[in-house]
């Protein structure tokens, strides 16, 4: 019987080595089904994170000058 549980126990814990190997050999399987982008493509996308960035910049600034404005004459209307 104590031969049993112990090849039970045996079978249920693994050592922190075959965890390690086992993670690691998961990890590179992943690596292998990535698509990685070309040159160009991941130019490409660059560009347009950097386009996308400036725009969402000038709006926000745009609407900061606005809101500003809108505030500075509102206090100064009510502060007549």
């Amino acid at each position: 019987m104590a031969d049993k549980e112990r090849k039970k126990k045996a079978k249920t814990q693994k050592s922190g080595k075959n965890v390690i190997m086992a993670f690691y050999n998961d990890l590179k399987g992943e690596f292998k089904k990535v698509i990685w982008p070309t040159k160009k493509e991941l130019a490409v996308s660059t560009v347009q994170v950097i386009v996308a960035s400036l725009i969402i910049g000038v709006v926000i600034i745009s609407m900061d000058s606005v809101y500003g404005l809108a505030l500075r004459l509102f206090s100064a209307f009510i502060a007549q």
